[in-house]
């Protein structure tokens, strides 16, 4: 029994979370940083909860057991992820979340 699946996540692989560690790192290494830089490591895709079941469901083959709607929000839910943080320069997803379920499943 679940919410009815409206909230919003931003999955990214973590190799791809990685590899944003390695370019940020590149950056500083160097010198392209001054002074103290602060980004966001995101698909810029989100997507619904009850998506990310469907897209589960897909590439695995598996039927999720999932009653929807059954259960309220939870006061103060998050629906949708933090988004105004600037992108990487030089950095951007490569695994998408279909092939990033592949991988873990």
């Amino acid at each position: 029994m679940m919410s009815p699946g409206d909230q919003q996540i931003d999955a990214v692989y973590i190799d791809d979370v990685t590899e944003a560690f390695v370019v940020a790192l590149d950056r500083l290494c160097e010198g392209i940083v001054d002074g103290e830089e602060t980004y966001s490591v995101t698909s810029r895709k989100p997507i619904q909860l009850k998506e990310l079941a469907e897209i589960y469901e897909k590439v695995t083959g598996k039927q999720l057991t999932i009653e929807w709607g059954q259960r309220p929000y939870r006061k103060r839910e998050v629906m949708s992820p933090w988004s105004r943080g600037n992108r990487l320069p030089g950095w951007s997803p490569k695994i998408s979340i279909e092939d990033g379920i592949s991988r873990i499943t």
